[in-house]
């Protein structure tokens, strides 16, 4: 395993982050910033939305695409190690034994995912809320540094931007705006756990329908899927549904279900409560800013 960890912050050491270099002014206006984080990020604006019939505020923030890959998190990660932060590198690493803790078949999955090239684009799990927050505040330095404006914070959404974000769950139950997990020509729109109708039973004692168990277990051939799979919403953001439940700021909150979970347990409104790292679970951040420091 410590060949491995070698070998994949060697490779990704050769990357930078940012390639735009120091400049010579402060970035101070949001035209200037909204076109540096176009590739990556998405201008949510602010409005509200309900949560528990309770209608929440929330102001304008830029939130990932993505939810952060495996390769985003080796950069960070070779960030560390270049940087000599080694107490903090050490601590980073994804826990790899939560594959088996979730089903012992997925012990291939514990030697390759985080560290192959097969999966560089897969989103990054087995990590604790503290590590993806570490995550945030490392972006917030390398941002704070390279535009010079130190009001630029990256962070985990609250619920109500990511709720936000999903163009406002209130009106319908999926960020692509429709009532279906599928498009009229039978395309899933999400990544969850799909069920074979014939594998659906009714109980004849009870008379309620219930589902062989034998498709409820977590397998490699039905996991997650890339960063950017299926279709993004109106704001350009993909999987707000399905394939990794993502951290909010919420404790031990995570929202908008995962590729384990049914069709039903994938909607915006969606959530659960997740104790430490999990292959089920992982992040996206959002940058907030200070609003009075943009010249408009």
């Amino acid at each position: 395993m410590r060949i491995l960890k070698f070998c994949f912050v060697f490779f990704c050491s050769i990357f930078v982050l940012f390639s735009f270099k120091q400049p010579k002014n402060p970035v101070t206006d949001l035209k200037t910033l909204k076109k540096m984080m176009k590739d990556g990020y998405s201008f949510i604006p602010g409005g509200t939305t309900v949560i528990d019939g309770q209608t929440v505020a929330c102001q304008s923030f830029f939130m990932r695409k993505t939810e952060v890959s495996n390769f985003d998190y080796k950069e960070y990660l070779s960030w560390l190690k270049n940087n000599n932060q080694l107490d903090a590198y050490n601590v980073a690493f994804p826990d790899t034994t939560k594959w088996t803790e979730l089903d012992k078949d997925l012990l291939p999955l514990s030697n390759v995912y985080s560290y192959h090239s097969a999966y560089r684009d897969f989103p990054v799990v087995n990590i604790t809320r503290e590590q993806a927050e570490k995550y945030c505040d490392w972006l917030s330095m390398v941002w704070q540094k390279n535009t010079g404006n130190k009001n630029i914070h990256f962070r985990l959404p609250l619920r109500a931007e990511f709720l936000l974000a999903t163009a406002n769950s209130e009106y319908h139950p999926y960020a692509w705006t429709g009532p279906y997990l599928n498009n009229a020509k039978g395309d899933y729109l999400c990544n969850f756990l799909q069920l074979n109708q014939a594998l659906v039973t009714r109980n004849t004692e009870t008379g309620e329908l219930e589902i062989l168990k034998s498709v409820l277990k977590p397998s490699v051939q039905n996991m997650m899927a890339s960063v950017k799979s299926y279709y993004p919403n109106v704001y350009g953001l993909y999987n707000l549904n399905g394939n990794v439940s993502e951290m909010v700021q919420e404790q031990d909150m995570v929202v908008g279900g995962d590729w384990f979970s049914g069709g039903h347990d994938v909607r915006n409104e969606s959530y659960k409560y997740v104790n430490g790292a999990s292959p089920l679970v992982g992040f996206r951040p959002v940058m907030t800013y200070t609003e009075d420091s943009y010249r408009k």
